[in-house]
């Protein structure tokens, strides 16, 4: 790599450490499950990789080194569907698991802490302690109840009609902290366990490939999760980001201008002169600038005039993280709520959140057959 490249902490190498140094650039680690090998018992062989093979029924994942599927053709594991694209990228940074994040390779061990991200790269925030925390938790319990058939942990409601489902609701959106962290990923539910009103339970944090291991095939419930759309950029955004893009580019051809320049005084001995010292300080805070709006702009304005919504009926429309419920009768989603958005994390309103799910709420129940 070239003296100046990417050289934007303010403090640049000069000639004698490009020299004598090299720069040697990561994209990220590939994840080598070898180190597994033998750990658990084989209970299929392969010519290929007999310790590594998976259980009957399982599926073989097929990766690069190591574990291949003979069957053509290979359908790569990753979790960067982009990585092929540019073979710099690892092709796959994390392990291959199951929605309730067990090995797909090696049956019986299952991952905790980042490596958790896998099911959730570019979505959520399995990634990091706020995140994964939550995954931990579901992992814990639904290995409890699977293993040890312990229950999962739930409080009930007393009190089975439309406002006491509302309240545990609104109660969830305001405090649930997997819900709003892992969005889209984990969800709180209110399960009603049968249609005489008399039992109705709440149960948090639940990773969405367990969802369907507590709902029955007779129960009505409400999952609630966090999401927002994906907004897709306006042709007068699209203008905007291309001239960003366009004055990022020439900046950072100045640098390395300016860059090649400073080289030629250094090589010489020469003094360097302060305007050509200013100047490039200027250009190297204004390139990585430029650079990094070009890609918060890419594809989305969040400044927009009419971004934030504020009608109750338009609340699917919201663009910020709001809360989102899956109302569901028995194998059948019967409909899917959506609460205003709220700056302030509050979802207490009366008339913006309470009174128009307490309606959605007494209609699902009325059409899923439940007394009132």
């Amino acid at each position: 790599m070239r003296a100046g490249y990417d050289d934007t902490d303010g403090s640049s190498w000069n000639i004698d450490l490009w020299g004598t140094h090299k720069l040697i650039m990561c994209y990220g680690f590939a994840f080598n499950e070898t180190v597994f090998t033998g750990l658990l018992p084989c209970q299929r062989e392969t010519e290929d990789c007999p310790e590594m093979a998976p259980a009957p029924g399982r599926v073989q994942i097929a990766y690069r080194h190591g574990l291949v599927n003979q069957q053509e053709p290979i359908q790569w594991q990753s979790s960067r569907t982009q990585d092929f694209a540019d073979r710099a990228w690892p092709e796959r940074t994390y392990p291959t698991m199951t929605d309730m994040f067990e090995s797909a390779l090696h049956p019986d061990l299952f991952f905790i802490g980042a490596t958790m991200h896998s099911n959730d790269w570019s979505n959520s925030s399995g990634g990091f302690i706020h995140g994964f925390r939550h995954l931990i938790a579901g992992l814990h319990n639904a290995l409890e109840f699977a293993r040890h058939q312990v229950p999962w942990p739930s409080t009930q409601i007393p009190d089975v009609t439309p406002g006491a489902i509302t309240e545990a609701l609104i109660h969830r959106a305001n405090v649930g902290a997997a819900i709003f962290s892992m969005h889209r990923e984990m969800f709180d539910l209110v399960i009603l366990e049968d249609k005489s009103g008399d039992a109705a339970r709440v149960y948090v944090g639940v990773p969405k490939g367990w969802v369907y291991h507590l709902v029955s095939h007779t129960s009505m419930y409400f999952a609630m999760t966090f999401d927002r759309p994906r907004e897709l950029a306006t042709s007068e955004m699209s203008k905007f980001v291309d001239g960003v893009r366009e004055k990022a580019g020439k900046e950072f051809e100045e640098v390395q201008r300016l860059n090649k320049k400073l080289e030629t005084f250094e090589e010489k001995g020469d003094e360097i002169p302060g305007e050509l010292d200013a100047a490039l300080d200027s250009a190297r805070h204004s390139w990585p600038w430029r650079q990094h709006m070009t890609s918060m702009l890419n594809d989305h304005d969040p400044f927009h005039a009419g971004r934030y919504v504020r009608d109750p009926e338009d609340a699917s429309k919201s663009h910020g993280l709001h809360p989102v419920i899956r109302v569901g009768c028995g194998d059948k989603e019967h409909a899917v709520v959506h609460l205003l958005e709220s700056l302030d994390h509050d979802y207490s309103s009366i008339s913006k959140h309470v009174m128009p799910l307490l309606k959605q709420v007494q209609e699902a129940m009325v059409d899923c057959g439940h007394v009132l």
